[in-house]
């Protein structure tokens, strides 16, 4: 006679169940034991030393992130003044190499560009020592 999934499946659940039964027999017969921390654990002063340095540790870390928040919430606020003045330099800077393209072919603009420092006044050359025996 042929055997059935359903009697298959019967018979595989009513193992299952004796194992089960077996099993926990066994874990019942087991000494139960309490769980508790060493006794090195409890008393030992360098758990309490570890513990304060790492506490102390995460506050040196926090207050470093909320500085380095701070600061680069500023840097983040400069960066558009600081914008405005590299682009008013590079301004003046092309404005200063136009005034001195343009002293080549008019000298006359040389007395307004030296005291602003943008070309240098022209100095007599100074006189040479001669060399001689005496």
């Amino acid at each position: 006679m042929p055997l059935t999934t359903q009697k298959i499946k019967q018979g595989l659940a009513l193992e299952i169940k004796q194992k089960q039964l077996i099993l926990k027999k066994a874990l019942d017969k087991l000494p139960s034991k309490s769980v508790s921390s060493p006794e090195f654990m409890k008393s030992s002063p360098m758990i309490n030393v570890l513990a304060v340095t790492a506490c102390v540790l995460g506050f040196v870390v926090l207050g470093l992130a909320a500085g380095y928040e701070r600061h680069y919430r500023q840097f983040r606020k400069l960066q558009r003044p600081l914008a405005e003045a590299q682009a008013t330099r590079n301004l003046v800077n092309l404005i200063a190499n136009d005034a001195v393209e343009y002293s080549k072919t008019h000298p006359a603009i040389d007395p307004i560009l030296a005291p602003v420092g943008v070309k240098q006044a022209k100095s007599s050359p100074a006189p040479t020592p001669k060399s001689g025996s005496k």
